[in-house]
């Protein structure tokens, strides 16, 4: 009786897994945070990965390009959350932070250059620690 029962139960079971199987195939990676800076001159730098701080300049990834930037002109870091709309049939939709008053943002025009430096760090910090530990929101 047992056995019958477990021939009846097993193959849904095995037919269950392999179905499931391509949904957790579609989970998506986290990625990194992105953000975007405001320059003094109101130029942004949008939609950019952290990557280093050497002396008073910032680096970050926009694409596949490198840009330097002097970090006395950079007025506002801000953090672009992702919002993620889910569409009944499990498709994915990504909205940046357009309209999102809920990013974080850090001001550095009232600070000084080696505050700036040390706030600035403090997001480098907080970056790589994410993405050691693959924490992304």
């Amino acid at each position: 009786m047992l056995r019958r029962l477990m021939l009846r139960v097993a193959p849904p079971v095995a037919l269950s897994a392999l179905a499931l199987a391509p949904l957790s195939a579609q989970t998506p990676a986290p990625t990194p945070d992105r953000w975007q800076l405001t320059l003094a001159d109101q130029r942004y730098l949008w939609n950019v990965r952290l990557i280093r701080l050497a002396h008073d300049t910032l680096t970050v990834r926009t694409g596949d390009t490198l840009v330097a930037t002097p970090i006395r002109d950079i007025s506002t870091i801000q953090l672009l959350t992702e919002t993620i709309l889910r569409v009944g049939d499990g498709h994915r939709s990504g909205i940046g932070a357009l309209g999102d008053n809920n990013s974080p943002v850090v001001r550095l025009t009232s600070l000084a250059l080696s505050e700036r430096r040390h706030r600035i760090q403090a997001l480098l910090d907080y970056e790589a620690a994410h993405s050691r530990s693959g924490e992304y929101r």
